[in-house]
């Protein structure tokens, strides 16, 4: 049988970036795919008035062009999303009604919007369709909402759900590739208690389902994305009692479903006294990302955190981060591409009165770790750790003969890596320079077959 690979190096970190403006808070962050520079959306506080800030950043780092958004009234920013075109759209509030801001690639304001000011009504999330439609959910009242606008601002359709919760909240959006709607909140059941909300819709706003995850005494889902077979995965936070009606965070919650709403698994992992997961990137190799943070309430210290699964839930290794002498956490992250992403946070003082937007570029394992059986009995290739390319590949064959490696690219390329007889035992190959990607590795000889279901290089 052929076994996954389990990639285990050291994070590198390619550069950091901190921005101060005023009192920095809450960003998110989004990849605009055509130039792949790095847009930064966070809220800031100048003299109790609150603004949204937005940072574009290229790849390299360097500031492209920063740019402030003050309306008349307070502005509170609560997600962003860059659409295909390269415009950047911001959701939140504004003093009481629905906000959303769109800028074009250059940093030019198109147009805000503030909607139904009339009662109490935020957007949260935040996404675009190949059309450039854009859609953002939220709360309006004690429902749950979502609102669907042209490219150039006008409403096309508004719906408010009820799904019989004393109250309901979207806080993330994701546009799957088969062109449906998947959003991720909490809902109240009582007692001052929420769980978390998973929902997905149909390209008109039809609630195709919805489900509900309890796992501690308050659970909070805080983000959601897809993958390309569009299985959902959400992740945030499970709360604990800690005695005297006081509950704190202190997991990671984090859950696959079904395009059909099936839940697959749930995983909780706590990796402080108090650990809480803000957002979730789902990387093509196979891994999904969950970045958030970690407290330690002895040393009253914060800490950035991430966290990888495969696709089976099972967790590879997590990695935290924290600047001398300074707090910090993470409240989003986007893959850039197969083992590079950026992840967004804070940074804050000794005493959290005092914060900037942090931004981290990383590159990271990329790998299999599910060890799974081929179809059919053969050599083995053991676990190993591969990193760039020519890294030495370790396996093992039963019988010694002749031998035939192949990698295979997703779109069917073959590259022969190695052909000739091979001895009984452990061999060790180098495999040759190939750019980052999802490999099939085909080993054949000696009356034997086996395949690798996916391997990275990088």
């Amino acid at each position: 049988m052929l076994s996954f690979f389990n990639l285990v190096n050291a994070i590198d970190i390619l550069w950091t970036r901190r921005y101060n403006f005023a009192f920095d808070k809450w960003a998110w962050g989004d990849i605009d795919i055509l130039t792949g520079d790095l847009i930064v959306a966070g809220e800031s506080d100048v003299d109790s008035n609150p603004v949204f800030v937005l940072i574009r950043y290229n790849r390299d780092g360097d500031t492209v062009w920063t740019r402030v958004f003050d309306s008349p009234y307070l502005d509170w920013l609560h997600g962003c999303a860059v659409d295909r075109a390269g415009n950047v759209i911001i959701a939140g509030s504004m003093t009481s009604g629905g906000g959303v801001v769109k800028y074009d690639r250059d940093g030019n304001l198109c147009w805000y919007r503030r909607v139904y000011p009339r009662q109490t009504n935020y957007f949260s999330g935040v996404a675009s369709d190949e059309s450039l439609n854009i859609y953002v959910a939220g709360g309006r009242g004690s429902n749950a909402q979502l609102m669907k606008l042209s490219p150039a601002g006008e409403s096309l359709w508004l719906k408010v759900y009820d799904f019989g919760y004393p109250l309901e909240d979207i806080v993330s959006l994701y546009y799957s590739t088969d062109g449906y709607i998947v959003g991720a909140g909490d809902v109240a059941v009582g007692g001052g208690q929420f769980d978390c909300l998973s929902i997905k819709w149909n390209a008109i706003g039809d609630v195709s389902w919805f489900r509900i995850l309890h796992v501690k005494p308050q659970d909070e889902a805080r983000d959601i994305t897809a993958d390309s077979e569009g299985n959902l995965y959400i992740t945030g936070d499970g709360w604990e009692e800690w005695g005297q009606g006081i509950v704190q965070p202190d997991s990671f919650v984090t859950a696959r479903y079904q395009p059909d709403g099936t839940l697959d698994w749930v995983r909780v992992d706590g990796l402080s006294h108090f650990s809480w997961g803000e957002g979730i990137g789902f990387d093509p190799s196979g891994q999904l990302l969950v970045a958030g943070g970690c407290y330690d309430s002895i040393l009253n210290e914060s800490s950035g955190a991430i966290l990888c699964y495969s696709l089976d839930g099972t967790l590879q290794w997590h990695w935290t981060y924290r600047q001398e002498n300074w707090n910090c956490w993470f409240t989003d992250i986007v893959i850039a591409e197969p083992g590079v992403c950026y992840v967004i946070g804070e940074v804050a003082n000794a005493s959290y009165d005092s914060s900037d937007f942090l931004v981290l570029k990383l590159r990271y394992p990329v790998g299999i770790a599910e060890g799974r059986p081929a179809e059919v009995p053969g050599g083995d290739i053991s676990p190993a750790t591969l990193v760039r390319a020519g890294a030495a590949l370790r396996f093992s064959v039963g019988c010694a003969g002749d031998y035939r490696l192949v990698v295979r690219d997703v779109s069917g390329q073959e590259r022969l890596v190695y052909a000739g007889c091979l001895p009984a035992g452990e061999n060790r190959i180098s495999l040759p320079s190939l750019p980052a990607g999802v490999y099939f590795l085909d080993l054949a000889g000696a009356g034997t077959h086996s395949r690798s279901r996916l391997v990275m290089v990088r």
